[in-house]
This record gives C-alpha cells, sequence and structure tokens, in this order.
C-alpha cells in the first residue's frame, strides 16, 4: 500500500516509520535480524513462547487442576528428555510434519520468493 495523499495520515505514518527505524531498526542490539523471522526455521524470537504454545496443545483445555497440569509437566519432561537422548545418539527428535504445517511452509516459502523477486525488480 502507497500513501501518496498529503494529510494527517501521510504524515502519522512518516512518524511511525520514523519511530520504528530509530526505537528498533538502528539500534545494534536489536536490528532487522531479530525483528523478523524470515530465514528462521523456528519462525519464533522466543523459545519460552515456542514451549507454552506446545504445553497448550499438549493440555488442551483452559485451566485443568493442579494435578491434571503437574501430569502433562511430567509428560512433557519425560518428552524432552527423551529428545535430549536422542539428540546425544543423533537420531533425529522431530515427528512427521502434519499437512497443514507443511502446507503452512510452503505458503510461507512463497511469500518469501515473491517479496525477494520484488525487492530485486525495484533495485
Amino acid at each position: 500500500m502507497t500513501v501518496t495523499a498529503n494529510g494527517a495520515l501521510s504524515n502519522q505514518l512518516r512518524q511511525l516509520i520514523a519511530y520504528v527505524r530509530r526505537q528498533w531498526i538502528t539500534r545494534r542490539w536489536i536490528g532487522p535480524e531479530r525483528l523478523s523471522v524470515r530465514d528462521n526455521r523456528s519462525r519464533t524470537h522466543n523459545v519460552v513462547e515456542s514451549y507454552h504454545a506446545a504445553l497448550r496443545r499438549r493440555i488442551q483445555v483452559s485451566h485443568p487442576n493442579m494435578f491434571q497440569f503437574l501430569g502433562h509437566l511430567q509428560r512433557a519432561t519425560a518428552d524432552y528428555v527423551n529428545d535430549m537422548a536422542r539428540v546425544t545418539n543423533g537420531l533425529p527428535i522431530r515427528r512427521a510434519k502434519k499437512k497443514a504445517n507443511i502446507l503452512n511452509e510452503k505458503r510461507i516459502k512463497s511469500c518469501i520468493a515473491r517479496y525477494a523477486n520484488r525487492r530485486n525488480i525495484i533495485k
């Protein structure tokens, strides 16, 4: 989307872009590499976020009772210990990808390729 009007919206957009550039992009310890998940296999910047999502999928209810929750934590811990043992022995730890994940991955790669091609055309 291109803003061509010389109005308040255009001015606000310029201010937002200046803010993002100043606060996030040009900072050495942040930079664009940490703001984007492009070429990042896990597509998340936060390992805890990933663990939390996996735990939510495992539990499947919003508020399990304490004993159910502890049981889920014990099984998750056992799974991760087993995964570490597999890694130590040079074995793969990931299960087969689900069809939805495969399609999502394909769609993301297609979007990244279109974006890269568009950037090469503009240069």
